[in-house]
């Protein structure tokens, strides 16, 4: 990562000076773009008028002694959940972090890392949360979703589950409509439900379930046509709304013959994927 000639932009919060400057000093050094402020407010500020990749919050944004001061926490639930959050604590164990997540509420921020792991592990987490989002829409085959999930871990990317993700206290829209800013979407189509269509005699059919039409829909409207690809298990059998004919899909096959193209599908948006 380190010599990059143009990163991504990152906010760093911390109301230390000294901190501020190292862990500046460390981001820049692996080719990031830091915006570094000490105040909330100047924080506020600068997500307001320019874009930002991701947030990296002290803990302590008001006392660096109090064993009770979570502001950082409370800051990051402002932020725009879009945007990776990743808090820096001194807690070597990161139990105080975690217990400072009031009610269950884990929506927070996407990760907790101590400083007193060193930079290295500080720099893992920031690539890791920077990596390209791919969005994984399905239904109830558990283990296609794990075949697709480790591929695109395996390609360097950043799967996106909704039922993985810290829903908080939100509605299950809101909840997917926090984690759908991902720049590509996989959507597994498989025979999860059965469906009779209205004549006599009633006819049985396959179908997909409902929510993963209606993500599928909502994708095509969100981005563009080569950032979406419609994997189909057992097509010939699969009942599709009749809206998503012509547009290109792969077959979910047995023997991963899917794999190879679904890569090359990733390869041609751009996204920037492991050897």
């Amino acid at each position: 990562m380190a010599g990059r000639a143009k990163g991504p932009t990152i906010l760093l919060l911390d109301n230390d000076p000294l901190q501020l400057k190292t862990w500046k000093d460390v981001l820049r050094k692996d080719g990031y773009k830091v915006i570094d402020v000490g105040s909330q407010d100047d924080a506020r500020a600068e997500l307001a008028s320019q874009p930002v990749d991701l947030a990296l919050i002290d803990l302590r944004l008001l006392n660096d002694k109090s064993p009770v001061d979570f502001s950082g926490i409370d800051f990051a639930k402002t932020v725009d959940p879009s945007i990776p959050r990743v808090i820096l604590t001194d807690h070597p164990n990161l139990d105080g972090s975690r217990a400072a997540m009031s009610g269950g509420d884990k929506s927070a921020a996407n990760y907790y890392v101590s400083k007193k792991e060193g930079s290295g592990k500080v720099l893992k987490a920031v690539r890791d949360w920077l990596r390209p989002r791919v969005f994984l829409v399905h239904g109830h085959d558990g283990e296609a979703l794990l075949n697709v999930k480790e591929l695109i871990k395996d390609l360097g990317l950043w799967p996106i589950i909704m039922k993985d993700e810290p829903a908080g206290l939100v509605s299950l829209l809101q909840h997917f409509q926090r984690y759908s800013n991902a720049g590509f979407a996989v959507v597994i189509a498989t025979p999860d439900d059965v469906g009779y269509r209205d004549v006599k005699p009633p006819e049985k059919e396959l179908r997909a379930r409902q929510n993963v039409v209606f993500e599928f829909g909502f994708f095509c409207a969100k981005l563009p046509p080569e950032r979406i690809v419609l994997l189909i298990k057992d097509p010939k059998r699969l009942k599709l709304p009749s809206d998503v004919v012509g547009t290109a899909w792969i077959e979910l096959d047995p023997h991963g013959g899917w794999k190879s193209q679904l890569t090359k599908v990733l390869k041609k948006a751009d996204l920037k994927v492991s050897p």
